[in-house]
């Protein structure tokens, strides 16, 4: 008697008629009006602006501190012994080709 049941079940499933869906509408993120769209454009847009600009800011202002707090970078050169060793002058004067203080002493002493 069971298996009866379940077998006019089956077949009452089986030869039932499927309902026919009246709205085919897709739901999907991408699926809305022009002006949706445009709102959600324009809210990620701030998003990322406000993102960017929450981890510039401090973290330009922490290397603005970095830099401040510590001395200067430019030390003069030690005069080692086997720098600038030269058996005979540049083709352009004795100073290197972008030495502009080495110029200017030079004209100086002219």
């Amino acid at each position: 008697m069971a298996m009866i049941r379940s077998v006019a079940r089956t077949v009452s499933r089986v030869a039932a008629p499927t309902p026919i869906r009246t709205t085919t509408r897709r739901m999907m993120s991408s699926d809305g009006t022009h002006e949706e769209i445009v709102q959600t454009a324009d809210m990620w847009f701030k998003i990322s602006m406000l993102g960017t600009a929450a981890t510039i800011v401090p973290f330009g202002l922490y290397m603005v501190y970095v830099e401040s707090s510590h001395g200067d970078h430019h030390h003069e050169q030690p005069a080692y012994d086997h720098l600038q060793i030269r058996s005979k002058n540049f083709p352009w004067g004795k100073c290197d080709l972008l030495d502009s203080k080495c110029k200017k002493a030079l004209a100086a002493s002219a």
